[in-house]
């Protein structure tokens, strides 16, 4: 699920990227927010925006089982992409 939102004191807009996954691939269990972080992306296609990845796991509590990320988020940007880096892999002047 992906959810935008725009704060009067953030001068870009906030996407909220959610792990899609409604159950635990391994157990079958539901599944629910773990944690959220922030970071700044740039996109050619969207250009800049803050990204909030809403993380996901197992409600067993079983830390065997996977962490589930966004896989819209994680098509749109490159994990390790750098906070001035552009999608498409050119740096931006610093």
């Amino acid at each position: 699920m992906v959810r935008a939102t725009a704060r009067t004191q953030e001068p870009i807009p906030c996407i909220d990227f959610v792990a899609e996954a409604e159950r635990c691939p391994l157990c079958g269990k539901a599944v629910q927010a773990q944690k959220s972080k922030r970071r700044r992306v740039v996109t050619v296609a969207a250009g800049a925006f803050v990204a909030r990845k809403i993380r996901k796991c197992c409600s067993s509590g079983d830390s065997s089982h996977p962490v589930l990320v966004s896989e819209k988020l994680s098509g749109l940007v490159p994990a390790q992409q750098g906070a001035c880096e552009m999608s498409c892999g050119v740096k931006c002047p610093a």
